[in-house]
């Protein structure tokens, strides 16, 4: 796979993040309020745009292959949020994030 094509999927995967960053900013504010309410509008164009890039991947990519991928986003949001939120993270953090990359990895691989 090329080096544009690997640069396109982790692209994928960083807006995918990204909804995860304006999630939890939508829940730090008051219900319904004017910045709750754009940033739950951030979240649906985000999943959108990723949605239809999400497309393109599969275009160039096989599902099984994109999925085993796609669990980079864990270690992402898990930076992100120590990174942006302050909040830490923990060795069960840690350890459920490998299980769930060690899970795909043993599930896509091939004899």
């Amino acid at each position: 796979m090329s080096i544009k094509k690997i640069l396109f999927l982790v692209g994928a995967f960083v807006i995918y993040s990204s909804a995860a960053v304006f999630s939890k900013l939508a829940s730090l504010q008051s219900f319904m309020s004017l910045t709750y309410i754009l940033c739950f509008l951030a979240v649906i164009v985000i999943l959108a745009s990723y949605a239809v890039v999400w497309q393109k991947v599969l275009t160039f990519m096989p599902l099984s292959k994109a999925f085993l991928f796609k669990s980079i986003t864990i270690v992402m949001i898990l930076s992100i949020s120590a990174l942006f939120f302050g909040e830490s993270i923990t060795v069960n953090n840690v350890a459920g994030a490998c299980l769930i990359m060690g899970g795909l990895v043993l599930l896509s691989w091939k004899d």
